[in-house]
């Protein structure tokens, strides 16, 4: 089934880290494309590049009102360096909170077809979260400058969080290649799931914000941890087997027969990714239980004085 329409002014754009979704659809027919599958056109070049620029100075942008809206709470009675980190961990939250709301959006937009319903928003956000990440190499530059002694080279300066630089390098390259081309307009609902892994993300930001002003311990960052941990269980690690259930439904196949019509790329890259979330869910919960041990043992401490 040809899958090519007539061009629409309501065509647009796509997004996130979707290496496994072009995998997942090369399984999948055009013959399998039900009546009514929305399809929309790929965004020219040209827009897709304004809305990468556009998204740059869009987080900048809101990056300088934040640090205006701290100096206006003399909050810059602190270090400029406590300041930095703040509204970068702020912007950080901001674009947690628009993904995930963009990734819900997707999801249930496209939940009629796993594979070929389509979402207007999926390509458009590609490009935001482009921009996003060429802003937060910047500042997260700027941050370990500030950091570092003496006039450090730009390795050095990529040295301390490598693996962060690299991934953000990484999908600004490959990311929109594979997101707008090779995924053949497939998978929207795919990539909104992988979108909505930024949920939990809100939390953990705001779990540094209250260890900033000194709140650790309070019973808000009790409360803020169990949801911290309650939103990267659902939207981190359960969210998996259900992207492979939804396959499966797809498909017209058992659950654990899904491994076959997918893939190995794919299968293995998913488990490998799984098994990374799960590392860090036991980290997280080792760091809770640590918490909770502290903050029970500083109560006895107050009663018995």
């Amino acid at each position: 089934m040809d899958l090519d329409i007539e061009p629409s002014s309501e065509a647009f754009f796509h997004e996130t880290a979707v290496l496994f979704p072009v995998e997942i659809v090369s399984s999948f027919t055009d013959a399998e494309v039900p009546a009514t599958t929305v399809n929309l056109l790929r965004p020219p070049l040209t827009a897709s590049l304004k809305v990468i620029i556009w998204s740059f100075f869009g987080f900048w942008t809101i990056f300088l009102a934040y640090c205006l809206i701290c100096h206006m709470a003399k909050i810059t009675t602190r270090s400029r360096g406590f300041v930095m980190n703040l509204c970068q961990i702020l912007v950080s939250q901001t674009h947690a909170v628009i993904a995930g709301v963009v990734g819900v959006k997707i999801v249930l937009g496209t939940w009629s077809d796993v594979i070929f319903a389509r979402s207007p928003l999926t390509n458009w956000y590609v490009m935001v979260f482009v921009g996003y990440l060429l802003y937060d190499m910047i500042v997260m530059m700027l941050t370990d400058y500030r950091k570092a002694d003496g006039q450090p080279s730009f390795m050095q300066i990529c040295r301390g969080q490598f693996s962060i630089y690299f991934h953000h390098a990484f999908f600004c390259i490959l990311g929109p290649p594979m997101a707008l081309f090779l995924r053949d307009g497939k998978a929207d609902n795919i990539i909104g799931c992988f979108l909505t892994m930024e949920i939990p993300v809100v939390f953990l930001h705001l779990h540094h914000v209250f260890s900033m002003f000194g709140k650790a311990g309070t019973r808000l960052y009790m409360v803020n941890g169990a949801v911290t941990l309650l939103t990267y269980f659902i939207f981190r690690i359960m969210i998996f087997p259900w992207m492979f259930y939804r396959l499966a439904m797809r498909k017209g196949v058992a659950f654990l027969q899904i491994h076959n019509h997918i893939s190995k790329f794919c299968t293995i890259g998913s488990l490998a990714f799984l098994a990374m979330q799960v590392y860090w869910f036991i980290l997280l919960i080792r760091k809770a239980f640590r918490v909770t041990r502290t903050a029970k043992a500083v109560k006895q401490r107050e009663k018995i004085v």
